[in-house]
């Protein structure tokens, strides 16, 4: 049953984002790196949008499928985002895998379902970023402590996976530093001084990975610790609450009827089992980073935490089958207990979905455009090749549209992709001059609308009644 709903889940993640269009940062990335060549990603580093090894994958991928410009991607986003749904797919097997190995084969199935009603994993899953990579790679570095914890030793493969998933996650995202050393502390405390020898050659596999990472950023390290995003600043602050507190919220996203299920899973559990020091094992790599962040100051936008997805999807799974192991002699309680859990998650995530969207409307009512782990404002209201396909038809190819308070890399470039003229905001009152007909796009449409208002001899109305973004506004003269 959890897998036939996990394929439905799969299957509406991809039916929602499989196709979003390309928005600013994405635009960015493949501008400025992806599309300016192999030396373009591995050698600059002047803003922290270059995912490298993510871009490495991504420069590949439209080699290999024939894509030449950026603008067969902005009119079909799909062919490149089949890549980080590639990588999604492998991340959805090695959950079910280090599920299946910790517990059981249902423990697996659950923590499946957990991770693809977690909105944030479906928000970030499909992004032409480097959380894609990041979310399996961090599968990887779990697969390698768990294999070492269970063993008591390193071998070979336990290695491999620490020193290679290190190195993947270090030379993706940099900040990924903190979720990799979390892992060693935890490693290291599980195993004690009794395993001095195993902790050594797990530091040496993991040090080598993160120095093979360095090595490689050396021509441009300078770049990378000089960003804003990882400058240091006032230690315990309460922003830094702020962001596990917000960080959890949006992993739960309503599912706050699981919470018991963790208390007695943990409880159900001995000190020393193996289960016990697999479930603290993935708790310090989900809390070390944020004290870290409590103790260095540095406060990291939200979507760093992404990485952490998979980590929250097997804790939830394996003390929710923790938890029912122990009732599995009271008759049908086990089997109840699994397929109402299973309704908490698939409900909260078709009410979280509706959710998401009743806020981004209501938000960009307000003049707010949204942008953190469930709500994007680039997302599920955003449509500019919707919105500038309609001004063409409507306009017609020769209008003209001025652009107001817009990003920089996403509407700009769709406008040009298009063949449409656009116009700087201060125009607008030579053009009200001129013309009697004035087209705008601007990123607070109802904000502007009551702007103009005033305006005498003046009518303004949107192109269309549906709330999303870009959203164009039409001024005529009376």
């Amino acid at each position: 049953m959890f897998l036939s709903v996990s394929l439905l889940l799969f299957a509406d993640m991809v039916w929602t984002h499989g196709n979003d269009a390309l928005w600013n940062d994405e635009i960015y990335t493949l501008r400025n790196f992806v599309f300016k060549g192999l030396p373009g990603v591995l050698w600059d580093y002047h803003v922290p949008n270059n995912h490298i090894l993510s871009n490495v994958f991504h420069w590949l991928w439209i080699h290999l499928t024939g894509v030449t410009d950026l603008g067969q991607l902005l009119d079909e986003a799909w062919r490149i985002r089949i890549w980080p749904g590639l990588l999604a797919i492998a991340t959805i097997y090695m959950v079910y895998d280090l599920g299946r190995r910790a517990i059981h084969s249902l423990g697996g199935a659950i923590a499946v379902v957990v991770l693809l009603t977690t909105l944030a994993f479906g928000n970030f899953a499909l992004q032409v970023r480097g959380y894609s990579l990041s979310m399996l790679l961090i599968t990887g570095l779990v697969y390698g402590s768990f294999r070492v914890l269970s063993a008591r030793a390193t071998d070979r493969v336990s290695i491999a996976a620490l020193a290679l998933s290190v190195f993947g996650l270090l030379y993706t995202i940099p900040s990924n530093l903190y979720v990799i050393a979390a892992a060693g502390i935890m490693l290291a405390v599980l195993l004690g001084k009794s395993n001095k020898k195993t902790v050594l050659i797990a530091f040496a596999a993991m040090g080598g990975g993160a120095l093979a990472a360095v090595a490689l950023y050396l021509p441009m390290l300078d770049q990378v610790t000089g960003n804003e995003y990882i400058a240091a600043g006032r230690s315990f602050r309460k922003e830094h609450l702020d962001l596990l507190k917000t960080t959890l919220e949006h992993f739960l996203n309503w599912r706050f009827l699981l919470l018991p299920l963790l208390v007695f899973g943990w409880r159900s559990t001995r000190k020393g089992d193996l289960l016990r020091q697999q479930l603290a094992l993935l708790a310090g790599i989900f809390l070390v980073p944020f004290a870290f962040s409590l103790v260095r100051g540095d406060t990291p936008p939200l979507r760093t935490y992404t990485v952490l997805i998979p980590v929250f999807a097997l804790f939830i799974a394996l003390t929710w089958s923790a938890a029912v192991r122990r009732w599995e002699s009271r008759g049908n309680w086990a089997g109840w207990v699994h397929i109402g859990g299973l309704l908490v998650c698939v409900v909260s995530y078709w009410y979280g979905k509706q959710e998401i969207v009743s806020h981004l409307e209501t938000t960009m009512s307000t003049f707010r455009y949204d942008q953190d782990l469930n709500y994007n404002y680039y997302q599920y209201r955003y449509a500019p090749n919707e919105e500038f396909d309609l001004f063409k038809q409507r306009a017609g190819a020769q209008a003209t549209l001025i652009l107001q308070r817009s990003e920089d890399h996403d509407l700009p470039v769709y406008l040009a992709h298009k063949g449409i003229a656009f116009l700087p905001a201060d125009s607008i009152e030579v053009m009200m001059n001129k013309e009697k007909t004035l087209y705008f796009s601007t990123r607070f449409p109802q904000d502007f609308i009551k702007k103009m208002e005033n305006m005498p001899g003046w009518k303004f109305d949107f192109l269309q009644p549906e709330p999303r973004y870009p959203r164009i506004v039409i001024g005529r003269r009376e």
